[in-house]
């Protein structure tokens, strides 16, 4: 975790903000199969642990924020459906030792939109399921529980994965994932994918498919090269022995040097968000 102090913002620099999320999902994952639950799980994330940070283009910091979210935290039935609710133990150290906070959704919401207003675009590892996917559902589903008909409309999400039909998905237009802006309770921002921008100019290199070669850093089928924050942090480093947190913001603070490294190389934030970019660093041969 980055123990330096924020530097003071100023108008001579690009600032961005930085986010990640470590989330749950909907207690009826439990009555699907194996296949339908990753489903389930990217498509209504459930926020319990998010962190950002503010930093410029080299990578300093100015701001940094990370909090527990009541509403699904404290909720055993959400939080257990956490792939890593085994770190619950390192949370409640942090709370006691007051290096986080435990607020609602709606007092995290605020400070967000608040910071997102201070920067010129907003990034994270994989930016498609934290902002469009993890922060929008937990949004609906936080204010949801707390209206009339919460139960009617989970019952609908329910409905919509347990004993359903298989059905087709629906082919979508092909450009229809490349989305430059991002718009929350009246804010639109600019956004980009450090996921991306690390494909395009960090791991598309002969030298990063030898190092994942060498060092067994494959895609889960093994038809791919690790393209992880974990992985490009490793070789960034040149550290086989680091080992990714996955908890919010000392996930950030990886993902924030991580872009400050391509942003040295290439000088500038390319906006938008491009579907598959692992695809660019190619197959294994």
């Amino acid at each position: 975790m980055n123990t330096n102090p924020p530097e003071k913002m100023d108008k001579r620099h690009h600032y961005f903000l930085i986010l990640d999320c470590e989330t749950a999902t909907v207690p009826f994952i439990k009555e699907l199969d194996s296949a339908t639950q990753k489903k389930v799980s990217m498509l209504c994330p459930l926020i319990y642990n998010i962190g950002w940070k503010i930093v410029d283009s080299k990578g300093r910091e100015y701001n940094r924020r990370s909090f527990l979210i009541s509403e699904v935290f404290s909720n055993p039935d959400l939080f257990n459906t956490a792939y890593y609710k085994d770190k619950r133990p390192l949370y409640i150290s942090a709370l006691c030792r007051k290096s986080i906070d435990i607020v609602t959704w709606f007092q995290a919401r605020a400070k967000l939109i608040a910071d997102i207003e201070k920067v010129e675009a907003i990034g994270a590892y994989n930016a498609a399921f934290d902002y469009y996917k993890a922060i929008r559902f937990t949004d609906r589903f936080i204010e949801k529980s707390y209206s009339t008909n919460f139960i009617e409309w989970y019952e609908q999400q329910r409905a919509k994965f347990v004993n359903a039909p298989a059905r087709k998905s629906k082919s979508k237009p092909k450009n229809s994932n490349q989305k430059e802006d991002f718009t929350f309770h009246g804010i639109k921002v600019p956004i980009f994918d450090i996921w991306f921008l690390a494909c395009k100019y960090l791991m598309n290199t002969n030298k990063y498919r030898d190092y994942c070669l060498n060092n067994n850093h494959l895609s889960e089928s093994g038809k791919y090269y690790s393209t992880s924050a974990e992985t490009a942090y490793r070789f960034i480093k040149q550290d086989e022995d680091f080992n990714e947190a996955h908890t919010a913001i000392e996930d950030a603070d990886i993902e924030s040097e991580i872009l400050a490294h391509i942003l040295k190389k290439k000088g500038k934030i390319e906006i938008g968000i491009k579907p598959f970019p692992f695809q660019l660093v190619g197959k294994v041969e």
